[in-house]
């Protein structure tokens, strides 16, 4: 209702829906008048599987059970890459990880130490071993704990997601959102309502743009 709402003020609504499981949460709520942008993860992590990983020899998806919601797409297609390659796929999820402070109880995207064991146990001695992470912050943890066992991250490709700037300096891969393309489009969007608002609050536009792998090792 606080939807129809808006419409009926002539207000112009845009959904940024950034992945595939916010656009299934909400494709109900998309009606004429409301146009939304995609990010299009999962492509752009095809892309770079085929590109840059179909040589490898062991693969890893790393992840924390709270980003399970919408980390499991991508890790249902890297296990589907692995098996049409005969590539060893491992998933490996930690458990909710709670942080406690004065202000607030949320989940931590942390990787525990049954995670590592079970790696440990899992990894191959040699070869191109590839560990996707869920998010920079799952790979910084996984960095972190690998060095707390002892184990030298440098051995392995580690891929993050997200691209945020905070972790560049760990020099390990990552798909960032690329804000320019979805700018452009969202300038688009808003053009085309100030030429003719009558007419585009009475139609939906979807809008894709694309993640971009960004290769640092």
């Amino acid at each position: 209702k606080h939807l129809d709402a808006l419409l009926k003020s002539g207000i112009k609504i845009v959904f940024l829906l950034q992945s595939s499981y916010d656009f299934r949460l909400l494709e109900d709520h998309l009606r004429p008048g409301i146009d939304f942008l995609l990010l299009n993860e999962l492509y752009s992590f095809r892309k770079a599987l085929e590109e840059f990983f179909s040589d490898s020899h062991q693969i890893f998806y790393i992840a924390n059970a709270a980003n399970r919601t919408w980390a499991e797409a991508r890790m249902n297609l890297c296990r589907t890459f692995c098996r049409e390659r005969g590539i060893p796929f491992h998933f490996l999820e930690s458990s909710y990880l709670w942080l406690n402070d004065s202000m607030t109880q949320r989940n931590v995207l942390n990787i525990n130490d049954e995670s590592i064991k079970r790696f440990k146990k899992a990894v191959a001695r040699k070869g191109k071993i590839v560990c996707f992470c869920s998010n920079d912050y799952t790979a910084f943890s996984f960095i972190t704990k690998l060095k707390e066992h002892k184990i030298d991250p440098t051995c392995y490709e580690i891929v993050g997601f997200d691209n945020n700037t905070e972790f560049r300096s760990l020099h390990f891969s990552s798909f960032t959102r690329d804000p320019l393309p979805q700018a452009q489009a969202l300038l688009k969007l808003y053009q085309d309502f100030i030429r003719d608002p009558e007419n585009i609050l009475h139609r939906g536009t979807g809008i894709t743009t694309y993640a971009r792998f960004i290769k640092r090792h």
